[in-house]
């Protein structure tokens, strides 16, 4: 069959590549499907190009990659939904089979289904799904298909998902454009590697444990060191970005990782996302990072007081955020955070307990988003309820954000906004990630700058 591949996020910041689709393209070529990609983060006509694309290409099947709901600012929210259903529209007036896949459809399958319109989800992992439903589309025994979501009748029926990781799995980058991504921001890598999947951690306000699976599912180190030297090789990619939520968590295998990495003298940069969790952290694995090749690494902090961190269910206090960030400071490394503010239990006064850190964590990047996102699988979906602002899960897929009634979002961004100022002299450390990001985009260096 031909089958048409979008990728459907349009949302610039930081600007990830289709990596979902990229572990998706080689075992729908293995079952002998003629594959096509539309990547509408590249598109400045979206819909036009989608138009376009059903028109040349004449596809049997059009599958749509939804990967966020929102752009997760509350006070600027801005939903690629409407959208996505359109082109969704547009294909089934082709005569097209639409599917629908991606973290966000995984997170609302029933209602985005029947939101979208779409004939077929898939919830999870698609590599083995997608290439099954093909095939159950000419015998309609649809029963085998892990993750599918489908009506039958007036019923909607869901199948187990798998989140089973990508242990053998290899992606295939041919497809896509990923020079167009190097000029999209030279603050972002330019091509991405899975290094594992799933998360045992419990963030009340998280819900990876739907979309990932809630223990760690590691890829082997030598399939993720075959898919850097692919990527240097054939694409001419010397930045990375590393997938992984906490790629140090647990240390053994993230040690073992990077120094793998410096004994095989890639010659990379790579960013990644670490978690300050107790345990997962030390003096050997900052200076191994440093020597591998990091550029940036990106911790989700939550918050800096340690009543918020204890309401969030996060895996540290202060006292080691500090540490972990001094150890970072003592290596040189240079790194961002992000702080959620307004979950239960947030007041003036804990808003102003992680104002008063900022002088001790010496970071060169700082993001913030007020209001917490509420997701229906996630323990502050009950919190949340009790509290009356929202009473059905169903309710959530137009993005609904939770705002501690102790505070005032106006004044408390007003608040974050004129302490964040006073420091924002160390954006001035993210200059030589930009100019070592264009440098190894025109393969003059490999190395951190």
């Amino acid at each position: 069959m031909k089958v048409l591949l979008v990728y459907a996020n349009t949302n610039r910041y930081l600007a990830p590549p289709p990596v979902g689709l990229s572990y998706l393209i080689p075992p729908l070529i293995r079952k002998g499907h003629e594959v096509r990609l539309l990547d509408l983060m590249l598109s400045t006509h979206p819909g036009a190009d989608v138009e376009a694309t059903l028109r040349e290409f004449s596809p049997d099947v059009a599958g749509f990659s939804v990967r966020n709901l929102d752009n997760q600012v509350m006070m600027d929210l801005k939903s690629p939904l409407p959208e996505i259903r359109g082109y969704v529209g547009m294909a089934k007036a082709w005569g097209v089979a639409t599917v629908l896949g991606g973290t966000a459809f995984t997170t609302f399958p029933v209602e985005m289904l029947d939101y979208m319109g779409a004939d077929y989800g898939i919830a999870g992992q698609g590599e083995k799904a997608f290439p099954l439903l093909i095939e159950a589309m000419e015998s309609e025994r649809f029963d085998a298909v892990p993750g599918l979501v489908y009506r039958q009748g007036r019923h909607v029926v869901r199948n187990p998902p798998d989140v089973g990781g990508y242990a053998g799995a290899s992606a295939d980058w041919s497809l896509i454009d990923l020079r167009r991504y190097q000029k999209i921001s030279p603050l972002c890598p330019t091509a991405a590697v899975v290094i594992k999947t799933g998360c045992p951690y419990e963030c009340t306000f998280c819900d990876a444990k739907i979309s990932m699976g809630n223990r760690f599912l590691f890829r082997d180190a030598d399939a993720i060191v075959e898919d850097i030297e692919k990527l240097k090789c054939d694409r001419q990619i010397r930045n990375f970005f590393f997938v992984d939520p906490c790629f140090n968590s647990p240390l053994d295998f993230s040690k073992a990782l990077v120094e793998r990495i410096i004994r095989e003298n890639l010659k990379i940069g790579f960013a990644c996302h670490l978690e300050p969790a107790i345990g997962t952290f030390d003096d050997e694995f900052f200076g191994l990072l440093r020597r591998a090749g990091v550029r940036f690494t990106m911790s989700d902090c939550a918050s800096f007081s340690d009543r918020m961190l204890e309401s969030y269910r996060k895996p540290f206090r202060t006292a080691d955020l500090l540490q972990f960030f001094g150890l970072a400071d003592k290596h040189r490394l240079r790194y961002g955070v992000s702080v959620l503010v307004g979950g239960p239990g947030e007041t003036a006064e804990t808003v102003r307990e992680s104002m008063r850190l900022l002088p001790r964590i010496h970071y060169a990047f700082f993001s913030f988003a007020i209001g917490l996102r509420v997701s229906p699988h996630a323990a502050l979906f009950e919190a949340a309820r009790s509290e009356g602002f929202v009473n059905q899960a169903a309710e959530l897929l137009h993005s609904m954000f939770y705002v501690s009634k102790d505070i005032d979002a106006a004044q408390t961004k007003r608040i974050i906004d004129r302490s964040v100022r006073r420091f924002g002299y160390r954006s001035c450390r993210m200059l030589p990630i930009v100019l070592g990001n264009l440098l190894a985009r025109l393969g003059k260096v490999g190395v951190a700058a």
